[in-house]
């Protein structure tokens, strides 16, 4: 059997860069590419009963400590402190687990920054799952408060 990629499998192109308006925030680059923002996915690191973590999830959504804490049964959730991420990097690659709240899987196509603060990608969700090797996670549904 050969090897084929999940957008050759699917039908659907692999992760592409996308151009950026001037202003860079969240909401102007989901309008720009005529998306909503629940389709653009933020990568946060979190270390979970001292493992790290990544988590990929919709910028519309506010993740929480305990979020985490109900959702992969653990018993301390806390987001890493600036020279674990320092020392991590100088160390060498961090061994780490990423997961994928489940409800991106819901959209077409996803955005993600791949260069801070202005370097985005487009890819579909199952290519995007597939290319991080994540795993799904159902978190609970917990709306970013809007600016007011």
């Amino acid at each position: 059997m050969s090897a084929i990629t999940a957008a050759q499998r699917i039908g659907e192109r692999p992760p592409r860069r996308v151009e950026l308006p001037a202003d860079g925030c969240v909401h102007g680059i989901a309008s720009a590419h005529g998306l909503e923002i629940a389709t653009v996915a933020q990568l946060l690191p979190f270390v979970v009963d001292d493992a790290f973590v990544t988590l990929l999830a919709s910028a519309e959504r506010l993740v929480r400590s305990a979020d985490l804490i109900t959702a992969m049964h653990a018993a301390v959730v806390r987001r890493p402190r600036a020279e674990e991420i320092l020392l991590g990097f100088h160390l060498g690659q961090v061994k780490h687990t990423v997961y994928m709240d489940a409800t991106l899987l819901e959209h077409q196509e996803l955005l993600f920054c791949v260069d801070p603060p202005r370097g985005y990608a487009a890819a579909a969700p199952d290519v995007l799952r597939e290319h991080l090797c994540a795993r799904l996670i159902s978190l609970p549904a917990t709306p970013r408060p809007r600016a007011g």
